[in-house]
């Protein structure tokens, strides 16, 4: 049975790669990535921090300062 992700450490770095064998980017996915949706942003966000907001629908990023909708410029709490 072979599985549908690898994990590699090269010196200090790791990558993983879901149903590919070789992965070119820390997390490199091969095929479609779902965000649950959240009813409020995680708490204590960092820079690049990502969420789905589950009554709005928007895909709202962490800018250091403030959730940011990307999509459809919707509320992000």
């Amino acid at each position: 049975f072979e599985y549908p992700y690898t994990f590699t450490r090269a010196g200090d770095g790791a990558s993983l790669g879901i149903q590919i064998k070789k992965p070119k980017r820390n997390i490199h996915i091969n095929d479609t990535m779902r965000l649950e949706p959240r009813s409020s942003p995680p708490s204590s966000p960092s820079l690049g921090d990502i969420y789905v907001d589950k009554e709005s629908h928007e895909l709202c990023f962490y800018d250091s300062k403030n959730w940011v909708g990307l999509v459809n410029e919707g509320s992000c709490a």
